[in-house]
Protein backbone atom coordinates (compact mmCIF):
# COMPACT_ATOMS: atom_id res chain seq x y z
CA UNK A 1 0.00 0.00 0.00
CA UNK A 2 2.77 2.47 0.90
CA UNK A 3 4.62 1.71 -2.32
CA UNK A 4 1.41 2.25 -4.31
CA UNK A 5 0.79 5.72 -2.85
CA UNK A 6 4.44 6.70 -3.25
CA UNK A 7 4.40 5.72 -6.92
CA UNK A 8 1.11 7.51 -7.49
CA UNK A 9 2.38 10.67 -5.80
CA UNK A 10 5.52 10.78 -7.94
CA UNK A 11 3.50 10.29 -11.11
CA UNK A 12 0.90 12.92 -10.31
CA UNK A 13 3.36 15.49 -8.99
CA UNK A 14 5.57 15.26 -12.06
CA UNK A 15 2.68 15.75 -14.47
CA UNK A 16 -0.28 18.06 -14.70
CA UNK A 17 -3.08 16.42 -16.68
CA UNK A 18 -5.02 19.25 -18.35
CA UNK A 19 -8.73 19.72 -17.70
CA UNK A 20 -10.52 21.31 -20.64
CA UNK A 21 -12.19 24.60 -19.72
CA UNK A 22 -10.49 24.89 -16.33
CA UNK A 23 -8.47 27.98 -17.24
CA UNK A 24 -11.64 30.06 -16.91
CA UNK A 25 -11.61 29.31 -13.17
CA UNK A 26 -8.26 30.99 -12.59
CA UNK A 27 -8.73 34.50 -13.99
CA UNK A 28 -7.25 37.42 -12.08
CA UNK A 29 -10.57 38.58 -10.60
CA UNK A 30 -11.23 35.20 -8.96
CA UNK A 31 -9.85 34.94 -5.42
CA UNK A 32 -11.55 31.69 -4.35
CA UNK A 33 -12.51 28.52 -6.20
CA UNK A 34 -14.58 26.18 -4.02
CA UNK A 35 -14.94 22.65 -5.38
CA UNK A 36 -17.56 20.25 -4.00
CA UNK A 37 -17.39 16.47 -4.27
CA UNK A 38 -19.32 13.32 -3.39
CA UNK A 39 -17.13 11.82 -0.67
CA UNK A 40 -15.44 8.49 -1.09
CA UNK A 41 -14.50 8.10 -4.76
CA UNK A 42 -11.06 7.65 -6.26
CA UNK A 43 -11.76 10.00 -9.15
CA UNK A 44 -13.01 13.19 -7.50
CA UNK A 45 -10.00 13.98 -5.26
CA UNK A 46 -7.80 13.16 -8.26
CA UNK A 47 -9.68 15.67 -10.41
CA UNK A 48 -9.36 18.31 -7.69
CA UNK A 49 -5.62 17.64 -7.60
CA UNK A 50 -5.47 18.17 -11.37
CA UNK A 51 -7.32 21.49 -10.99
CA UNK A 52 -4.89 22.61 -8.28
CA UNK A 53 -1.98 21.64 -10.49
CA UNK A 54 -3.38 23.62 -13.41
CA UNK A 55 -4.13 26.65 -11.21
CA UNK A 56 -0.64 26.63 -9.71
CA UNK A 57 0.85 27.00 -13.17
CA UNK A 58 -0.85 30.41 -13.45
CA UNK A 59 -0.66 31.98 -9.97
CA UNK A 60 0.16 31.33 -6.28
CA UNK A 61 -2.23 28.80 -4.72
CA UNK A 62 -3.30 27.94 -1.17
CA UNK A 63 -5.36 24.75 -0.79
CA UNK A 64 -8.16 24.59 1.80
CA UNK A 65 -9.47 21.16 2.82
CA UNK A 66 -12.50 19.91 4.74
CA UNK A 67 -10.40 18.48 7.55
CA UNK A 68 -10.40 19.21 11.29
CA UNK A 69 -8.43 22.39 12.08
CA UNK A 70 -7.09 20.70 15.24
CA UNK A 71 -5.11 18.39 12.94
CA UNK A 72 -3.26 21.26 11.24
CA UNK A 73 0.03 20.53 13.10
CA UNK A 74 -0.02 16.91 11.88
CA UNK A 75 -0.67 18.09 8.34
CA UNK A 76 2.11 20.66 8.60
CA UNK A 77 4.51 17.97 9.76
CA UNK A 78 3.54 15.63 6.94
CA UNK A 79 3.72 18.36 4.31
CA UNK A 80 7.26 19.15 5.47
CA UNK A 81 8.30 15.49 5.57
CA UNK A 82 9.85 13.14 3.03
CA UNK A 83 6.60 11.15 2.90
CA UNK A 84 8.37 8.01 4.07
CA UNK A 85 6.94 5.19 6.15
CA UNK A 86 7.57 6.88 9.52
CA UNK A 87 6.07 10.20 8.40
CA UNK A 88 3.02 8.47 6.93
CA UNK A 89 2.46 6.38 10.06
CA UNK A 90 2.56 9.51 12.24
CA UNK A 91 0.21 11.32 9.87
CA UNK A 92 -2.32 8.48 9.95
CA UNK A 93 -2.56 8.78 13.75
CA UNK A 94 -4.71 11.90 13.27
CA UNK A 95 -8.19 11.28 14.71
CA UNK A 96 -10.09 11.81 11.47
CA UNK A 97 -8.26 8.98 9.73
CA UNK A 98 -9.44 6.71 12.56
CA UNK A 99 -13.06 7.68 13.17
CA UNK A 100 -15.25 4.65 13.82
CA UNK A 101 -17.73 5.98 11.26
CA UNK A 102 -15.89 6.51 7.96
CA UNK A 103 -17.90 8.71 5.59
CA UNK A 104 -15.41 8.89 2.72
CA UNK A 105 -13.47 11.98 3.78
CA UNK A 106 -10.57 9.86 5.05
CA UNK A 107 -10.26 7.62 2.03
CA UNK A 108 -7.23 6.20 0.30
CA UNK A 109 -7.86 8.78 -2.43
CA UNK A 110 -7.69 11.60 0.12
CA UNK A 111 -4.41 10.21 1.42
CA UNK A 112 -3.18 10.17 -2.16
CA UNK A 113 -4.25 13.82 -2.53
CA UNK A 114 -2.40 14.69 0.69
CA UNK A 115 0.76 13.12 -0.70
CA UNK A 116 0.32 14.93 -3.99
CA UNK A 117 -0.04 18.25 -2.14
CA UNK A 118 3.01 17.40 -0.02
CA UNK A 119 5.13 17.02 -3.12
CA UNK A 120 3.64 20.13 -4.72
CA UNK A 121 4.45 22.21 -1.65
CA UNK A 122 7.94 20.75 -1.42
CA UNK A 123 8.54 21.67 -5.06
CA UNK A 124 7.13 25.20 -4.55
CA UNK A 125 4.13 24.57 -6.80
CA UNK A 126 1.65 25.54 -4.04
CA UNK A 127 2.10 27.87 -1.09
CA UNK A 128 0.30 26.00 1.68
CA UNK A 129 -2.53 23.70 2.79
CA UNK A 130 -5.05 24.95 5.35
CA UNK A 131 -7.72 22.93 7.16
CA UNK A 132 -11.19 24.46 7.43
CA UNK A 133 -13.39 22.16 9.52
CA UNK A 134 -13.84 23.91 12.88
CA UNK A 135 -17.21 22.51 13.98
CA UNK A 136 -19.88 24.47 15.80
CA UNK A 137 -22.74 24.31 18.26
CA UNK A 138 -25.29 24.21 15.43
CA UNK A 139 -25.41 23.48 11.72
CA UNK A 140 -25.48 27.22 11.00
CA UNK A 141 -22.36 27.89 13.09
CA UNK A 142 -20.67 24.86 11.52
CA UNK A 143 -21.17 26.31 8.04
CA UNK A 144 -20.22 29.84 9.09
CA UNK A 145 -16.97 28.66 10.65
CA UNK A 146 -16.06 26.77 7.49
CA UNK A 147 -16.61 29.86 5.33
CA UNK A 148 -14.55 31.99 7.71
CA UNK A 149 -11.70 29.48 7.53
CA UNK A 150 -11.71 29.55 3.72
CA UNK A 151 -11.67 33.35 3.73
CA UNK A 152 -8.83 33.35 6.27
CA UNK A 153 -6.76 30.96 4.15
CA UNK A 154 -5.95 33.71 1.67
CA UNK A 155 -2.78 35.66 2.47
CA UNK A 156 -1.81 39.26 1.76
CA UNK A 157 -0.54 38.54 -1.75
CA UNK A 158 -3.21 39.92 -4.13
CA UNK A 159 -2.43 37.19 -6.66
CA UNK A 160 -3.11 34.29 -4.28
CA UNK A 161 -5.92 31.94 -5.24
CA UNK A 162 -7.57 29.73 -2.59
CA UNK A 163 -8.66 26.35 -3.91
CA UNK A 164 -11.13 24.85 -1.40
CA UNK A 165 -12.31 21.22 -1.44
CA UNK A 166 -15.25 19.87 0.55
CA UNK A 167 -18.46 17.92 0.29
CA UNK A 168 -20.67 19.43 -2.37
CA UNK A 169 -23.35 20.65 0.04
CA UNK A 170 -20.93 23.06 1.77
CA UNK A 171 -19.75 24.33 -1.62
CA UNK A 172 -23.24 25.39 -2.72
CA UNK A 173 -24.46 29.00 -2.63
CA UNK A 174 -27.77 28.53 -0.84
CA UNK A 175 -29.54 27.26 2.25
CA UNK A 176 -30.33 23.89 3.74
CA UNK A 177 -32.93 22.50 6.14
CA UNK A 178 -31.85 20.04 8.81
CA UNK A 179 -34.00 18.83 11.68
CA UNK A 180 -36.34 21.77 11.15
CA UNK A 181 -33.55 24.38 11.12
CA UNK A 182 -32.98 26.47 7.98
CA UNK A 183 -29.42 27.72 7.72
CA UNK A 184 -27.05 29.23 5.17
CA UNK A 185 -24.51 26.90 3.62
CA UNK A 186 -20.86 27.85 3.89
CA UNK A 187 -20.33 29.00 0.31
CA UNK A 188 -23.19 31.49 0.58
CA UNK A 189 -20.88 33.66 2.72
CA UNK A 190 -18.20 33.86 0.02
CA UNK A 191 -17.78 37.17 -1.83
CA UNK A 192 -19.79 37.27 -5.06
CA UNK A 193 -17.66 38.26 -8.03
CA UNK A 194 -14.51 36.90 -6.41
CA UNK A 195 -15.65 33.30 -5.86
CA UNK A 196 -16.44 30.48 -8.26
CA UNK A 197 -18.34 27.46 -6.96
CA UNK A 198 -17.79 24.17 -8.77
CA UNK A 199 -19.52 20.84 -8.28
CA UNK A 200 -17.80 17.65 -9.44
CA UNK A 201 -19.90 15.12 -11.30
CA UNK A 202 -18.53 11.64 -11.74
CA UNK A 203 -19.74 8.72 -13.74
CA UNK A 204 -21.99 5.96 -12.45
CA UNK A 205 -20.36 3.38 -10.22
CA UNK A 206 -19.68 3.25 -6.49
CA UNK A 207 -18.58 5.57 -3.68
CA UNK A 208 -17.55 4.95 -0.07
CA UNK A 209 -20.01 7.14 1.83
CA UNK A 210 -22.82 7.09 4.36
CA UNK A 211 -26.44 6.39 3.55
CA UNK A 212 -28.26 3.94 5.78
CA UNK A 213 -24.82 2.40 6.12
CA UNK A 214 -21.29 3.77 5.73
CA UNK A 215 -19.42 1.72 3.17
CA UNK A 216 -19.33 1.05 -0.55
CA UNK A 217 -22.61 2.30 -1.99
CA UNK A 218 -23.97 2.65 -5.55
CA UNK A 219 -23.43 6.05 -7.10
CA UNK A 220 -25.41 7.31 -10.09
CA UNK A 221 -23.69 9.71 -12.40
CA UNK A 222 -22.84 11.19 -15.75
CA UNK A 223 -20.78 8.51 -17.45
CA UNK A 224 -21.43 9.98 -20.90
CA UNK A 225 -19.78 13.33 -20.13
CA UNK A 226 -16.22 14.11 -21.17
CA UNK A 227 -13.70 15.28 -18.58
CA UNK A 228 -13.93 19.07 -18.51
CA UNK A 229 -15.11 22.16 -16.65
CA UNK A 230 -18.45 23.38 -18.03
CA UNK A 231 -20.05 26.76 -17.26
CA UNK A 232 -23.03 26.39 -19.59
CA UNK A 233 -25.70 24.82 -17.38
CA UNK A 234 -24.57 24.42 -13.75
CA UNK A 235 -27.03 23.23 -11.09
CA UNK A 236 -28.59 25.85 -8.84
CA UNK A 237 -26.09 27.30 -6.38
CA UNK A 238 -23.02 26.57 -8.50
CA UNK A 239 -21.14 28.43 -11.21
CA UNK A 240 -19.68 25.44 -13.05
CA UNK A 241 -19.53 21.66 -13.24
CA UNK A 242 -16.30 19.67 -13.36
CA UNK A 243 -16.86 16.26 -14.93
CA UNK A 244 -14.43 13.45 -14.13
CA UNK A 245 -15.18 11.77 -17.45
CA UNK A 246 -14.86 8.37 -15.77
CA UNK A 247 -16.95 5.83 -13.89
CA UNK A 248 -16.90 6.29 -10.12
CA UNK A 249 -14.88 3.87 -8.00
CA UNK A 250 -15.29 3.61 -4.23
CA UNK A 251 -12.17 4.56 -2.29
CA UNK A 252 -12.11 2.78 1.10
CA UNK A 253 -10.68 4.19 4.34
CA UNK A 254 -6.94 4.81 4.32
CA UNK A 255 -6.26 3.79 7.92
CA UNK A 256 -9.17 1.75 9.28
CA UNK A 257 -10.37 -1.65 8.02
CA UNK A 258 -12.77 -1.28 5.11
CA UNK A 259 -15.93 -2.47 6.86
CA UNK A 260 -19.53 -1.31 6.61
CA UNK A 261 -21.01 0.60 9.54
CA UNK A 262 -24.76 0.70 10.16
CA UNK A 263 -25.91 4.17 11.16
CA UNK A 264 -28.43 4.68 13.99
CA UNK A 265 -31.88 4.18 12.49
CA UNK A 266 -30.34 2.67 9.35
Amino acid sequence: MIAFFAAMAVATASSCPPVDGAAALFTEKTKYVWVGEVHGTAEEPALFGDLVCQAAATRPVVVALERDVAEQPLWNAYLASDGGAAARAAFLQAPSWNWEVQDGRSSQAMLGLADRLRLAKRQGAIKDVKLILAGGASAAVYEQSMAQAVLAARDADPRTLVMAFSGNLHAKRGENVRQGETYALAAKAMPVGETLLVVIRGGSGTAWNCRQECGENPRGGWSDQARRVDFTNPPEGFDAVAYTGRSSTASPPAARPAKRTVLPGG
